[in-house]
């Protein structure tokens, strides 16, 4: 692979700040209740009112600690293995790699844009940026 240096620094600080990340977002247990708010539409939606995602809609905080737990459980984990056998020069290996990056890419480019703003904004654009780079520095797979 032609941008293994590259990639050899992405991949290690993707999987440090993903795991970071969706451990806040699952274990920050900040006190509070769900509260009724009516939006300038006079629609009433429910607020999560603690955690991370304190700001959010309840459906929409319980989407996206589902989604912690899917890149905690699956996507690190993946990210790691496919990194290991494409570095060993295997095909099926860069192209999970291309796989799993294009799922962090899409992943924190949603945390970015659909979350309300909260303590981790900096680290989703961070891991927005380094996934959108390597997913770019992948472009010799096939």
């Amino acid at each position: 692979m032609k941008n293994q240096p590259v990639l050899k620094i992405l991949i290690p600080l993707i999987a440090l700040l993903g795991v970071f990340a969706a451990s806040m977002g699952l274990f920050d247990q900040t006190s509070g209740e769900p509260y009724a708010f009516t939006s300038h539409r006079g629609e009433e939606v429910m607020i999560n009112g603690h955690g991370l995602y304190f700001y959010d809609t309840v459906s929409s905080a319980a989407q996206q600690q589902g989604n912690d737990i899917v890149t905690l459980v699956v996507g690190v984990p993946l990210l790691v293995v496919s990194a290991w056998l494409a570095f060993r020069g295997s095909l099926r290996g860069r192209l999970l790699l291309t796989g799993i990056l294009g799922f962090f890419l899409y992943t924190y480019m949603s945390m970015c844009m659909l979350t309300s703003f909260n303590a981790l904004f900096l680290v989703y654009v961070a891991l927005f940026a380094l996934s959108l780079y390597a997913f770019i520095s992948m472009h010799d797979v096939l």
